[in-house]
C-alpha cells in the first residue's frame, strides 16, 4: 500500500488540472457531441480545478506523510473515489446544443438509455462530492494526527506560587509503627 500512498502524492497535483480538462473536453475524445458545455468548461473548468487543488494544499501540512513522501491511506481512498467519480461524470455528462434538444453523452453516444445516463450522473455527482469531501477530512485528520506524533511531550507548567498544593511526604518524618523501617546497616559500619 506504501505505493498506493506515493502515486497519489504525485498524482494529487496532476489530477485536479487534467480531470477538468476530461471532463469539458475529453469527452469528445470517446465520441461525446460537442455542445455548450465547451464554452462552460471556460467557466466551470478553473473553479472546479481550485476546489480539486484544496485536498492536496491540506496535505502539504502533515508532517508524518510528508516525512514518509507518502499519503494517508484513508485519503488514497477518498482521493480514487472523487477522481473515479469525475471520469464518470465525464461519461455521463449531458450536453446540449443550440437547437435545444439534448446532445447527449459519451455513453448515451454509445447507445445507453437517456434515464440510465442521468441517473449515473446524479451518483457520480454524489460520490465526487462525498470523495471530495471525504479527502479534506481525511487530509486534516492527518494534519492534525501527525502534528500529535511530531510534538514530544510537554513539560508540566509551573504551577503558580499560591495554587493550593498536595501535601509532600516529610523524608525525615518517623515512620509508623505498622511499617518495617530501613534494613539494618551491613556489619562493620556503626
Amino acid at each position: 500500500m506504501r505505493f498506493s500512498g506515493r502515486f497519489v502524492r504525485v498524482f494529487q497535483w496532476i489530477a485536479p488540472a487534467v480531470l477538468p480538462v476530461m471532463l469539458f473536453y475529453g469527452r469528445l475524445l470517446f465520441g461525446g457531441p460537442p455542445g455548450w458545455f465547451l464554452v462552460f468548461g471556460v467557466i466551470l473548468g478553473p473553479i472546479l480545478t481550485i476546489a480539486l487543488y484544496i485536498p492536496p494544499v491540506l496535505t502539504a501540512f502533515d508532517r508524518e506523510a510528508r516525512a514518509l513522501k507518502s499519503t494517508r491511506m484513508a485519503y488514497n481512498i477518498a482521493s480514487w473515489v472523487a477522481w473515479a467519480a469525475v471520469l464518470g461524470l465525464a461519461f455521463t455528462l449531458v450536453d446540449v446544443g443550440d437547437r435545444g434538444d439534448s446532445g447527449g453523452s459519451v455513453l448515451t453516444a454509445w447507445g445507453m438509455a437517456q434515464d440510465l445516463n442521468e441517473t449515473l450522473f446524479i451518483a457520480f455527482g454524489i460520490i465526487m462530492i462525498g470523495g471530495w469531501i471525504a479527502a479534506i477530512v481525511c487530509a486534516v485528520i492527518g494534519i492534525v494526527v501527525g502534528r500529535r506524533a511530531m510534538l514530544a511531550p510537554a513539560a508540566p507548567l509551573p504551577q503558580h506560587p499560591f495554587a493550593p498544593r498536595a501535601p509532600v511526604a516529610d523524608p525525615y518524618a518517623p515512620k509508623p509503627p505498622s511499617t518495617p523501617g530501613p534494613p539494618p546497616p551491613p556489619p562493620g559500619f556503626s
